[in-house]
């Protein structure tokens, strides 16, 4: 809390004890009113001298710092309430009150007994009549509720973030070392620790081997690489199967090198046994430079839990293939030695069954009884066609059947509904009969689901976002380009007005109307370019734009568009040829004339040194459908041979323009994009010093239709 305005200017009072406090302003208050307000306070109130000693403190004060007798802290330094960074914000703000300013800050004190809190403190100068600084005041409010619950959902979110590391190293590391290396590396990521490592128990030597180390140490040899059970913390943790944890390094009885660990400023210690039930797979431990809460050793509990889970599965999963391939070289060798093989099946995580010729069960591990519920002695001797109906024409009849009748090894994954169960087999046929081996691939067929949905989504949006940032760049583009069509034509007539003016004072209206007329028509088409850019979230990509189509006649749009270009230059003769009085379409008047305007607004700007520009338009037919064709040619600069497969390409100009002529590159984009709205085509020829000649073909309507 800081003092008002009106506090600041008139503190005209000498302030040396409480009576003094309740003398400050507002003088409207009573004494008594203010004395209660100041006392009943839930903040604690301060009044301090200039050197930080403590003169006052309300009720309500001692009460939040849990002081029961004022006296004994009477002239106590306020800075050694703090300790730490804190004591430099305290510091700071005291040295700013004592330069007349105002500071506040956040931070963590103990109170009288020991209790830690979080304050929220104000530090204000108080002056006396003459306006010179007197004393302190300092405000302070309990805010530890408020970070506890900040501080709380941080943590939380780190752990959520702890958590998914753990999970994605554990279901994605191809290799061992790969996974559990990505688990250290998430515990001193998302834990803040100075470095994690992994232990796991070599069961023929009693030793635990150092797997992962992520953080200050990354090495995997050393004095801790081979640990012996019992020895060090580590091999206590093992043979103890319990866990050691510390927030008080150096005072900890089971941590013997505290000369390192104050060197290196560790504060905690938590190492956890990797558990299977009451199986020892091996140690996981970590060292911090901070504090760790109950919260955060609760989950790395679940962590230690996790990793346990994920490497006895990935070493169940080295087994397996380990005695797969085992089973595969006594089949070759002696196919014979079924006690023996019974007894690799037995030992072995997946569930197999074995078939003879006739599709009977002659074998099933415990494990198949558990996948497909029912018992050994139900299913022996029967047909498994005869036992489970519902697989006949399902996939794993067909590769049954596959690998019997061309005695080849299949392998598949499917689901089958009866036992509501995703399967991944692996069949081996023999002279005997079928031997399938399978497990539950449930869990995992889940998270394949749950990860391709998400891409498929994010892929969406992609797509979306792509699609409508292509379709407006290029909308955008073309009418910012195209507009300047229309302003050359405007600025050319006006010009043409002007110097007839200046010539003929005698107005000639007939001519004036004509000038007068283009520019009109060149403003409409303006107006026309403008309405298509503010129905731009209308258009969709790869879609035909159709909106504003009617029946029309190309031939006295062509010929107006040859006018008003025409009036743009004088270096240039356009010469229009048409072979027919009619040329009837179905299209948008507007973008067919920005079309014509653009081909002859380029045919222009790239002929500098003038010459002819012909446009010669013939009606074609072709099958059943009758064409325009338009024709333009012109004798200017042409387009190099390395550049026409690209030239209608948004953005892309010919390269022998693209140091002297200015442009955009999406003229000739607007003209492609044009076109293929009215389902016509574009090509183009050219030569580069000679000229360029561009043949469009437009659909025509029907005699009745037009």
């Amino acid at each position: 809390m800081s003092l008002s305005p009106y506090e600041k200017s008139a503190s005209a009072q000498h302030i040396s004890d409480e009576q003094e406090l309740l003398a400050l302003p507002p003088r409207t208050l009573q004494p008594e009113l203010r004395r209660q307000i100041i006392e009943q306070s839930s903040d604690c109130i301060k009044l301090l001298d200039l050197n930080g000693h403590l003169l006052y403190m309300n009720r309500g004060g001692q009460q939040v710092m849990e002081i029961d007798d004022f006296s004994t802290c009477y002239s106590a330094d306020w800075l050694s309430f703090w300790s730490g960074a804190n004591l430099k914000l305290a510091s700071n703000a005291l040295a700013t009150a004592r330069n007349g300013g105002t500071a506040t800050f956040e931070g963590e004190a103990l109170t009288a007994k020991g209790t830690p809190k979080w304050w929220e403190v104000t530090v204000t100068p108080v002056l006396d009549a003459q306006d010179r600084l007197s004393h302190l005041l300092s405000i302070s409010r309990d805010i530890t509720e408020r970070k506890r619950s900040q501080i709380a959902l941080a943590e939380q979110a780190r752990l959520g973030r702890l958590s998914l590391a753990i999970s994605t190293a554990l279901t994605q590391g191809t290799t061992l070392h790969a996974m559990l290396n990505g688990c250290t590396q998430a515990l001193f990521k998302h834990l803040d620790a100075a470095f994690a490592r992994i232990w796991i128990l070599n069961e023929e030597q009693d030793i635990l081997e150092l797997q992962a180390s992520s953080g200050l140490y990354t090495h995997l040899d050393g004095g801790h690489a081979r640990i012996p059970m019992g020895a060090f913390k580590i091999g206590r943790i093992a043979q103890q199967r319990e866990p050691i944890l510390t927030n008080n390094v150096l005072e900890d009885e089971h941590i013997h090198e505290k000369e390192w660990a104050a060197r290196e400023g560790m504060v905690a210690f938590a190492g956890y046994p990797l558990l299977i039930a009451d199986r020892l797979i091996g140690v996981m431990a970590l060292f911090a430079r901070h504090p760790l809460s109950p919260s955060t050793l609760e989950a790395m509990a679940t962590v230690a839990n996790s990793i346990a889970v994920g490497i006895d599965r990935h070493q169940g999963e080295q087994a397996r293939l380990h005695l797969l391939q085992m089973e595969q070289q006594a089949r070759q060798a002696a196919e014979h030695a079924q006690q023996r093989v019974t007894t690799i099946l037995e030992s072995i995580g997946d569930a197999f069954f074995a078939l003879d010729l006739h599709w009977n069960f002659t074998y099933l591990n415990a494990q198949s009884e558990i996948l497909l519920q029912r018992q050994q002695s139900d299913l022996l001797g029967k047909s498994i066609w005869d036992e489970f109906p519902q697989a006949i024409g399902s996939l794993f009849y067909e590769q049954y059947h596959l690998a019997v009748n061309q005695q080849v090894s299949v392998s598949f994954e499917e689901f089958f509904a009866p036992l509501n169960c995703w399967f991944e087999v692996r069949a081996y046929p023999s002279s005997e009969g079928l031997s399938v081996y399978y497990h539950d691939i449930n869990e995992r067929k889940e998270i394949e689901r749950e990860r391709e949905r998400l891409l498929e989504l994010e892929q969406q949006k992609h797509n979306e976002a792509e699609v409508t940032i292509a379709v407006r760049n290029t909308f955008l583009s073309s009418v910012s380009h195209d507009l300047k069509t229309p302003l050359a034509a405007i600025k050319a007539n006006l010009q043409l007005v002007q110097r007839r003016m200046r010539r003929e004072p005698s107005e000639n209206s007939n001519w004036i109307t004509e000038r007068l007329g283009a520019m009109e028509r060149a403003l409409t088409k303006m107006t026309g370019m403008i309405d298509d850019l503010l129905a731009l979230s209308q258009l969709r990509a790869s879609q035909p734009v159709v909106d504003g189509f009617m029946p029309l006649d190309l031939v006295p749009l062509l010929q107006a568009v040859v006018t008003e270009q025409q009036a743009t230059t004088r270096r240039h003769n356009l010469l229009l040829t048409i072979d027919s009085k009619s040329l009837p379409i179905s299209g948008n008047a507007t973008r067919l004339d920005r079309m014509v305007t653009n081909l002859l607004g380029n045919a222009i700007k790239y002929s500098p040194d003038g010459g002819d520009i012909s446009i010669e338009v013939t009606r074609e037919q072709h099958d059943e459908q009758t064409w325009a064709r338009i024709v333009l040619a012109d004798q200017g600069i042409g387009i190099p041979a390395a550049d026409l497969s690209h030239i209608f390409t948004p953005f892309q100009r010919a390269s022998n323009v693209t140091d002297h002529i200015q442009g955009t590159g999406i003229g000739l984009a607007s003209v492609a994009q044009v076109i293929e709205q009215h389902q016509g085509t574009i090509m183009v020829t050219s030569q580069e010093g000679q000229g360029s000649q561009f043949t469009i073909l437009l659909p025509l309507l029907l005699e009745e239709q037009g």
